[in-house]
């Protein structure tokens, strides 16, 4: 069998037909790399789905046919790596999501099968008492103001911006590719033809926040640019 017989390009009439095999790339794999290509071409499928599944490929603009095929088929072992991934880290992810849904008052329920993870590994030490609740001592520390002087020199000019928007920084080096951020705000964030998780927009939400706070090596950074 040689390289690049699984597909076949139609230069005439502009479009591609690429066969794949469903015991090498699943479905969910198939439609997860297709999907990612939806600007730039249309996608027809065929085929039995246990045996072979053929998809027709029509570019929406002038591409390079041959060099988008093969961008396509690398696209498929990106998500086939991703999937193995995140079924390995499969334990770990869910009970960072569940802290995460708790500390928002949502109930998560755990499956039996899931691999249990520690509580005091989530903890975070707080040296600073930060997290500690007020009491009269800690107004000992606070120095005395001036209400009156304070109100009167607010101005509408000191009123932030609020039409600028917050930016989605992640770094690449931290990034373990957990899909944490994808599960909580999948409309924020997305895998990019690399394979590295990228901000598909710099629209800031509840989402994006809890995803932020809930990255568990810190890769995600909201910075208010106002």
């Amino acid at each position: 069998m040689e390289f690049g017989s699984n597909f076949e390009i139609f230069e005439d009439d502009e479009f591609a037909v690429i066969s794949i095999n469903p015991e090498i790339f699943s479905l969910e794999v198939i439609y997860s790399a297709t999907y990612t290509f939806l600007d730039k071409a249309y996608f027809i499928f065929e085929g039995d789905p246990e045996k072979e599944v053929s998809v027709k490929v029509k570019p929406k603009e002038d591409l390079d046919l041959e060099k988008l095929v093969y961008r396509i088929q690398n696209e498929l072992v990106n998500y086939a790596v991703y999937i193995v991934q995140a079924s390995r880290n499969q334990g770990v992810r869910n009970a960072i999501i569940s802290r995460a849904l708790q500390t928002n008052g949502v109930n998560f329920q755990k499956d039996d099968s899931e691999q249990d993870i520690e509580e005091e590994e989530l903890i975070i030490e707080d040296e600073e008492g930060i997290a500690e609740a007020w009491s009269p001592e800690k107004e000992e520390d606070i120095d005395d103001f001036d209400e009156e002087d304070i109100s009167k020199s607010w101005s509408p000019a000191d009123e932030p911006d609020k039409s600028s928007e917050n930016k989605i920084e992640i770094d690449q080096e931290k990034c373990i590719s957990c899909g944490t951020c994808r599960t909580l705000a999948p409309e924020s964030f997305q895998l990019d033809e690399d394979g590295r998780v990228v901000p598909v927009n710099q629209e800031v939400d509840e989402n994006t926040e809890k995803a932020e706070k809930s990255c568990p090596v810190d890769a995600i950074t909201i910075r208010d640019e106002r």
